[in-house]
């Protein structure tokens, strides 16, 4: 469930890319299990040609979803500012 979205692109419908993002999250979760794999899933980077998708886990079954123009962000930056807002969502 999206609990909020907030998009600076109208053509880019964040609650769409959260809920199929979910479907990412569950695959890796089952493949993490299924490879017998004892760590957890901190997050997961796709890197498109012009953006970044970084899905943050906060808790086993919660995550930060943020999605940027690649061109106009670093992603050290933008990694360090997710994890900032982690603590607050626990």
């Amino acid at each position: 469930m999206t609990l909020s979205t907030k998009s600076t692109r109208a053509d880019f419908d964040l609650s769409v890319a959260s809920a199929f993002n979910a479907e990412l999250v569950n695959q890796k979760l089952k493949t993490t299990k299924a490879l017998n794999i004892k760590g957890s899933l901190e997050d997961i980077l796709l890197t498109l040609s012009d953006q970044l998708h970084i899905v943050k886990f906060v808790t086993p079954k919660t995550f930060i979803y943020l999605a940027a123009d690649r061109a106009n962000s670093n992603l050290a930056i933008v990694r360090t500012t997710v994890a900032k807002y982690c603590p607050a969502l626990v």
